[in-house]
């Protein structure tokens, strides 16, 4: 006797929205398509979605959710000093974990569309006000803790974005070597 088909969940389906929206951008959100992917019919999508926008919408709060707000919450659960916080999330953020092609098309998509801009504006508020009151616990005043947060910040998004040739071993001794220069001096 088959089996029946588990339902997909909302997350689910977030995650693979996110994916697509990484491979191929917002246009590619189809929900033909995206069903025909998952081999489920639309009652399946609609089951969790209204429509579009509000799967629109539940990708981004997907995004913010997995790329923001669960590291931030691991690495406070794991504990430590401010230092080795910093580091930790320096570390998370380039060792593959984050998808950065979501995260370039979202900063893309969020070009033109207001809902991804307030997304994008509030992920970056949230990421930079963590690193600042890591700053600000490594006793430095408010203006150098801003000013390493957004250095700091700078760097990690940047690394993901900028294609280079480089050796693995040169990339990661580089990294480690701004990373010093942006925190150790704190």
């Amino acid at each position: 006797m088959k089996k029946p088909k588990e339902r997909l969940s909302k997350e689910q389906w977030s995650a693979l929205g996110l994916k697509v929206l990484g491979q191929k951008g917002v246009g590619a959100l189809r929900i033909d398509e995206l069903c025909q992917k998952l081999k489920v019919t639309k009652g399946s999508f609609y089951w969790h979605f209204k429509g579009r926008a509000i799967f629109l919408s539940a990708i981004l709060d997907y995004w913010k959710k997995i790329a923001t707000l669960d590291i931030i919450e691991r690495i406070e659960i794991q504990g430590g000093s401010a230092k080795e916080k910093i580091s930790t999330l320096f570390e998370e953020a380039n060792s593959g974990v984050v998808d950065f092609s979501a995260e370039q098309a979202i900063r893309h998509w969020a070009r033109s569309n207001k809902p991804a801009a307030r997304a994008v504006l509030d992920v970056d508020e949230k990421r930079i006000n963590f690193l600042v009151e890591q700053f600000k616990a490594l006793k430095l005043n408010k203006l150098e803790a801003e000013t390493r947060a957004h250095l700091l910040y700078s760097l990690i998004i940047s690394e993901g974005v900028i294609y280079q040739r480089e050796k693995p071993a040169n990339r990661r001794q580089r990294l480690r070597r701004s990373f010093a220069a942006i925190v150790e001096e704190a």
